[in-house]
């Protein structure tokens, strides 16, 4: 066995020809940066002297199956066991309260990670590429939860977030495509850009104070069918949320369900007092939507989108007597003479149910426009 060692410190592991198993001496209290780095021995043990495990220390240990690690361990480097590739199980030390970043970063074998119950912070891309990784238990007072902490853990099924958490942070599980289940805890504030893009999830509900979702956090879940959005949650970014998933969402004591492909563009900041239709916002000359970066593709305002879709959307005002929307579609100069005919049959059959009436009057009024200018019929309402 060649250990080369420098007062308490293990400098580097000289390998031995046909050497599978390593015993680390007692006396040695630290495993220095990079000292067994790809190493072809399939089992190192540490005695209980080890206090600090130095950055790459057990770095692409191809080989390597078993790994002692002693509960006198207080600190672990970076990347310390990243590529371990046959590496399948990982009992951390109980003293240990932080998870350093890409510590297992591409341990492609690693199915089960046991954690410490006082670890406090997962550092960025801790058990990213850990594509067996079936379960891991995330300690309760565990606060930060680092980006891409298990970006592509492929075989990851079910995730409890812990109690201490406020903000999953970007990319953190990212490509995540087993992952069906999600416990996130009440206090939680903050779901960070693409944080469930791609993953397996079929439901979410997200907690009542979070108040930011950013772009494309549930983007791309193919499964993600049911959300249930807090009133907390005002400010949702670009394409958050896929098309065709059922969005439920409390507002005071009203509960209100709909469907993204029936609403469009933007960040939510209120609904109207009637349910089932978010209210329009003015941001700066513009209108948009407040459901808009709900869309996968929606980086438009509402101008380039009416422009597209302006039957539909003036159908979805007659539905919900939103004049509002209405007057935005006439004003703009959205319609035009072919569609604003039988959005005109549709207010008069709305109102003969006991629509709003006063519908039925503005598009009148827009369609006599539309005859003196057909290319804008908006103009003779902006005067």
């Amino acid at each position: 066995m060649g250990l080369l060692i420098q007062g308490d410190t293990l400098l580097k592991y000289l390998p031995e020809p046909d050497e599978t198993t390593v015993t680390v001496p007692e006396g040695v209290r630290i495993i220095g940066e990079g000292a067994f780095q790809r190493c072809r021995l399939t089992r190192i043990m540490l005695p209980e002297t080890v206090q600090h495990i130095g950055d790459n220390a057990f770095a692409a240990c191809l080989v390597l199956t078993e790994i002692g690690l002693p509960d006198s361990i207080v600190s672990v480097g970076a990347s310390a066991f990243s590529c371990c590739g046959s590496l399948p199980f990982l009992r951390l030390p109980r003293l240990l309260t932080a998870i350093p970043k890409r510590m297992c970063e591409e341990a492609r074998s690693l199915r089960q990670v046991i954690l410490p119950e006082h670890v406090e912070a997962i550092g960025d891309g801790a058990f990213r590429f850990c594509t067996a990784l079936e379960k891991i238990d995330i300690p309760e007072g565990v606060c930060y939860l680092g980006e891409r902490a298990f970006e592509d853990c492929m075989s990851l099924g079910r995730l409890h977030f812990p109690a201490a958490l406020r903000e999953i942070r970007r990319f953190c599980c990212r490509s995540c495509c087993e992952l069906r289940q999600i416990v996130l805890p009440d206090g939680l504030e903050v779901i960070g850009t693409q944080a469930f893009f791609e993953s397996g999830l079929e439901s979410a509900v997200i907690p009542p104070h979070v108040r930011k979702i950013e772009p494309l956090a549930f983007g791309g879940c193919r499964l993600l069918r049911q959300v249930h959005l807090p009133e907390s949650a005002v400010n949702i970014g670009v394409g958050a949320f896929g098309e065709g998933i059922q969005i439920t969402m409390q507002h005071g004591d009203c509960r209100v369900t709909m469907e993204l492909r029936d609403l469009w563009k933007k960040s939510m900041q209120a609904f109207r007092e009637h349910p089932g239709f978010p209210e329009l916002m003015e941001i700066g000359e513009e209108y948009r939507i407040p459901f808009a970066a709900c869309y996968h593709d929606c980086d438009r305002d509402l101008d380039a989108f009416l422009a597209q879709h302006s039957g539909q959307a003036a159908m979805l005002a007659i539905r919900n007597a939103d004049a509002g929307l209405l007057d935005i579609l006439i004003r703009g100069g959205f319609l035009h003479a072919g569609n604003i005919d039988p959005i005109i049959d549709a207010a008069i059959a709305a109102a003969q149910n006991g629509g709003d009436p006063q519908m039925q009057v503005m598009l009148t009024h827009a369609k006599h426009a539309l005859s003196a200018d057909p290319a804008d019929p908006g103009a003779m309402l902006r005067l």
